[in-house]
């Protein structure tokens, strides 16, 4: 598809609005940290958290103590390493909703959008890299038991309407 055809064609460039829009909220979402939503559980991109969802997985997982402090270890540790791109993104997040607020156009918003893109995808590898080493801690009983878990749980938010994960049918 070339400019002239995304110039042309409004929903494109209403596609192209909310994936940048998308992008920059989902980065400053994480950078945030665990800070956000602190006694709810939320550290980030597939973290349990040090809070409550450590606590839930140690229970329903039946973790070790030694699990428990290597698995809070590898999230302080991805924290302190991901402080930097944390700063630079919440740096974007004046820029962009200045923006939005003087409504500056489709080229604005994807160069904000493509300024957030980089440090989005190393701080999402860097919460990949650190849920691989959690799901080494792990035993091979606890594995099986945390997928069957996030299934059931897959499963039954697909059953909630309008959910994100809802089957078409």
């Amino acid at each position: 598809m070339n400019n002239a055809t995304i110039g042309k064609n409004k929903w494109v460039r209403r596609g192209l609005l909310a994936a940048a829009v998308g992008t920059v909220s989902a980065g400053l979402l994480v950078a945030q940290g665990p800070g956000f939503g602190r006694g709810h559980g939320f550290s980030g991109f597939g973290g349990f958290g040090e809070g409550r969802m450590l606590r839930f997985a140690a229970h329903v997982l039946d973790l070790s103590d030694a699990q428990q402090t290597q698995i809070k270890t590898i999230f302080q540790d991805t924290f302190t390493a991901n402080e930097g791109l944390r700063s630079e993104l919440k740096k974007i997040h004046e820029p962009a909703a200045d923006a939005v607020k003087a409504n500056k156009g489709d080229a604005e918003y994807a160069r904000i959008a493509n300024s957030a893109s980089p440090l989005v995808t190393q701080l999402i590898t860097s919460h990949m890299s650190a849920m691989a080493k959690v799901w080494q801690v792990l035993t091979p009983e606890q594995r099986e038991k945390a997928e069957k878990i996030r299934a059931d749980f897959r499963d039954r938010m697909s059953q909630r309407p309008n959910h994100r994960h809802r089957q078409v049918q």
